[in-house]
C-alpha cells in the first residue's frame, strides 16, 4: 500500500512575494515622497516666517527712527548753535541744521567704518536729540560754563548734547567727569574731550574765539543726548547681506563711530524722499536722494523699500520675479525673497 502524504504550501510562493515587495516598495516610495514634502513645505514655511520677521524688524529700526529726525526737544524750530569742534568725520554726524541726508545708488567702493556698501543700494542719515533719558535745568551759569540739572543724569564725559529751551538750542561736548554723588553737573568747556568745543559760549551765530557767544538756559530746559545714525546695507562676515547702522561711539571721551549690525538678510534697500514744494505741510512729490539734494530740509515723509533674502538657498526651485521699486527683476539662485514697503511721516514736520 503506497501511503501519499499531502503537503500544504507553506510561506509565499515566488510570485507573491515579488507582489509583496512591490507593493512594500510603493508604500515606501509614497511615505518617502510625503516625507520629503513636508521637509521641503517646512523650510520653506520656516524661510518664510525668517524674512516677514526679519522684515518687520528691519522697518521698525528704520521707522522708529524716521520719525523723529530733526527733534531738538522742542515742537517748533528754533536757532541752533553748534560749538563742537569739526574734526575729522564729526560734522557729518552732529550737524542738526541739517537732520537727514541721503545717498542714492551708492557704490560697492564706499566704506563706513571699513565695511563696504552694496553697490546700488541707498544710504540714509538721521539725526536728533534723545527723548528719554532727558535732563531739566536747574540753573545755568554761562560764565563758569556749568549746566545743572534738578537730578542725576546719564550722560557720560564726551557725550553730544543739545540743550533747548524752545527759542534756542545749542550742540556741545560734555567736558566734564562725573563725580559720585554730584552727577547732577555739566559742563561745557572748550578745553575738554575730543574733539572738543571751539568755545564755551552756548549763544549763536557761533564765532570760534575767545569765549564765543554767552546764552544761559533758563530753569526747566533740557539737555538731551544727540543721537545720529547712518543706515546702509553691506555685507556681513558670513558674506551675507544686512542692514547696518552706524553711530556715535564715545569712548574716554573721544568721538567716534562704529557700526551695528541690525538685520540679516536685507539684501537692498531703496528710498524716496516726499518732499513739500508749497508749504502745506505735506509731501507733493516722492524723488530719490540725488533729486532731494538741498531739499532735505523740505522733506515731510520717508518711502522706504527693502528687498529681503531667506538665509538658506534652494528654497525657490522654479526661479523668482519680483517686483522692486518699480522694476520687475528676476532671481534664479534659490533664494527666496520677499519686499517690503513702508512710508513714514516725520514727526517733526507735521
Amino acid at each position: 500500500m503506497n501511503n501519499r502524504i499531502k503537503l500544504n504550501q507553506r510561506g509565499l510562493s515566488l510570485v507573491e512575494l515579488m507582489i509583496a515587495m512591490v507593493i512594500g516598495l510603493m508604500l515606501t516610495a509614497a511615505v518617502l515622497q510625503v516625507f520629503v514634502s513636508s521637509r521641503v513645505s517646512y523650510s520653506m514655511q520656516t524661510g518664510l516666517a525668517q524674512l516677514q520677521e526679519n522684515g518687520r524688524f528691519a522697518l521698525e529700526f528704520l521707522s522708529r527712527d524716521i520719525r523723529q529726525l530733526g527733534f531738538q526737544g522742542c515742537s517748533v524750530e528754533n536757532s541752533l548753535a553748534n560749538v563742537v569742534n569739526d574734526g575729522s568725520g564729526v560734522d557729518p554726524f552732529i550737524n542738526l541744521s541739517r537732520p537727514l541726508d541721503g545717498q542714492d545708488n551708492i557704490g560697492n567702493a564706499v566704506a563706513f567704518n571699513g565695511r563696504n556698501a552694496i553697490s546700488g543700494s541707498d544710504v540714509m542719515h538721521i539725526k536728533y536729540a534723545e527723548a528719554s533719558g532727558a535732563c531739566r535745568i536747574e540753573s545755568h551759569s554761562s560764565s563758569n560754563s556749568r549746566l545743572s540739572c534738578e537730578g542725576p543724569h546719564s550722560f557720560s564725559q564726551g557725550d553730544v548734547l543739545i540743550a533747548s529751551d524752545c527759542g534756542h538750542s545749542a550742540i556741545f561736548q560734555k567736558s566734564n567727569l562725573d563725580v559720585a554723588g554730584a552727577n547732577k553737573l555739566i559742563f561745557h568747556a572748550s578745553d575738554k574731550g575730543k574733539p572738543g568745543n571751539c568755545v564755551p559760549g552756548l549763544g549763536g551765530p557761533v564765532t570760534c574765539s575767545g569765549s564765543g557767544k554767552g546764552y544761559s538756559f533758563t530753569p526747566g530746559s533740557l539737555v538731551q543726548r544727540l543721537l545720529s545714525f547712518r543706515y546702509f546695507i553691506a555685507l556681513n562676515n558670513f558674506g551675507r547681506p544686512a542692514l547696518y547702522r552706524q553711530g556715535i561711539i564715545i569712548t574716554g571721551a573721544k568721538f567716534g563711530t562704529g557700526n551695528q549690525e541690525l538685520v540679516e538678510g536685507v539684501e537692498d534697500m531703496q528710498i524716496l524722499y516726499g518732499v513739500d514744494t508749497d508749504a502745506d505741510g505735506r509731501p507733493d512729490k516722492y524723488v530719490d536722494g540725488a533729486v532731494a539734494g538741498a531739499d532735505f530740509n523740505a522733506v515731510g515723509a520717508v518711502r522706504i523699500s527693502l528687498l529681503l533674502r531667506s538665509t538658506a538657498a534652494n528654497l525657490v526651485k522654479e526661479g523668482q520675479t519680483l517686483n522692486f521699486n518699480g522694476v520687475n527683476r528676476q532671481f534664479n539662485d534659490g533664494y527666496l525673497r520677499k519686499v517690503f514697503s513702508t512710508t513714514i511721516q516725520i514727526r517733526n514736520r507735521l
